[in-house]
């Protein structure tokens, strides 16, 4: 006698005949095309936002070719100089590249621009004076702008990819790193505090402890959060741009050779993580 399955399935379970063919989830791809208003804002409120880090570059170019205002020159290349000024468009950039392709900033963008926005208000609460406050004012308000324009904003599930994982190996490079720039920041603000010379009627002070606690901030965002390692180049580089000019430009020796041999190890750190997420 023939064996007959029966089609009666088991509670539960549904009959293969009957299931519904699932989609796959398409492969991430360029993001939707934005429209031509949205593209306007990106434009106006990208200008806006980057305003000030382009005329403060454009200006210090001139004066390092010209040799002008040579007496500032650790501030020409820091503060209110290239460095600077460099972090100032790494934070506004990366967003309207993505806003521009329909897609939403990474969190490596987000957390950069958080964190020099976050570095500039602690430094103007440190020293409230000279400008920095109104500084700090417009890049907050005019990068919020920015960020308003975007048609894609990061949604609150990508909040998930900022879980903490911290990283065993620039873990203790970035402390030592922190401590030496924090330190310096704090000494920075007392000085432009005490408005006892042209370097801090001009704010440069301010500006020194807003490039130091950037610094800081994207080597602390780079160890613990995974989406945002190659933020550990930021600090590096950083780091070994302010103690090395320090210590070519003026008569600090210790800390400006402690502060350039850390970033150089976090630079090389940050090359060899790259190397070893790049497919070969």
């Amino acid at each position: 006698m023939t064996t007959t399955t029966s089609a009666t399935a088991r509670p539960g379970v549904t009959p293969a005949s009957h299931t519904r063919p699932t989609t796959a989830p398409a492969p991430a791809g360029p993001g939707r095309r934005p429209t031509v208003l949205r593209r306007a804002a990106l434009v106006v409120t990208t200008a806006l936002a980057s305003l000030f880090a382009v005329v403060w570059g454009a200006t210090t170019v001139a004066q390092l070719v010209t040799g002008r205002e040579s007496d500032h020159l650790f501030h020409q290349v820091t503060g209110q100089g290239l460095l600077l000024s460099a972090l100032w468009l790494g934070a506004v950039l990366p967003l309207t590249v993505a806003g521009w392709r329909g897609r939403a900033p990474s969190a490596a963008a987000v957390l950069h621009t958080v964190g020099f926005l976050l570095a500039a208000v602690t430094a103007s609460a440190m020293a409230p004076v000279a400008g920095g406050p109104m500084v700090t004012g417009v890049a907050v308000v005019t990068v919020a702008l920015l960020w308003w324009a975007l048609p894609v904003r990061p949604h609150v599930r990508s909040l998930r990819a900022l879980r903490p994982a911290l990283d065993p190996v620039a873990a203790p490079v970035v402390a030592v790193l922190g401590w030496l720039h924090v330190t310096f920041a704090v000494s920075e603000s007392a000085v432009q505090r005490a408005m006892a010379d042209e370097h801090a009627t001009m704010a440069h002070n301010f500006d020194m402890a807003w490039v130091s606690l950037t610094v800081v901030l994207a080597g602390l965002a780079a160890v613990l959060v995974p989406g945002a390692r190659r933020l550990l180049a930021v600090a590096g580089a950083g780091s070994v741009v302010i103690g090395a000019s320090r210590f070519l430009i003026t008569d600090d020796v210790w800390w400006s050779l402690a502060a350039t041999a850390c970033g150089a190890v976090a630079l090389l750190l940050a090359c060899v993580a790259r190397r070893e997420r790049t497919p070969r």
